[in-house]
């Protein structure tokens, strides 16, 4: 998997790809910082993504490892 795929799936759940958001995972939106040119979610290189929030959430990891707010390849 990479940080491209990984970053389109974040961005399906919170609802950037024109289509709806998760309504169980979409409220991470609240937290990434989407004023940025990049929507707060950063390629670094084929492996690793920075997701750059707008306030703490410390939560994070464990929405995203949840099987309904899955990253898929």
């Amino acid at each position: 998997m990479t940080a491209k795929e990984v970053k389109w799936s974040i961005e399906k759940i919170i609802g950037l790809n024109n289509e709806a958001f998760s309504t169980r995972c979409g409220g991470i939106s609240e937290f990434v910082n989407l004023d940025r040119a990049d929507n707060g979610l950063e390629l670094v290189d084929n492996l690793t993504i920075n997701v750059h929030l707008s306030s703490p959430f410390a939560n994070l990891s464990s929405f995203l490892g949840m099987s309904f707010c899955g990253i898929v390849p």
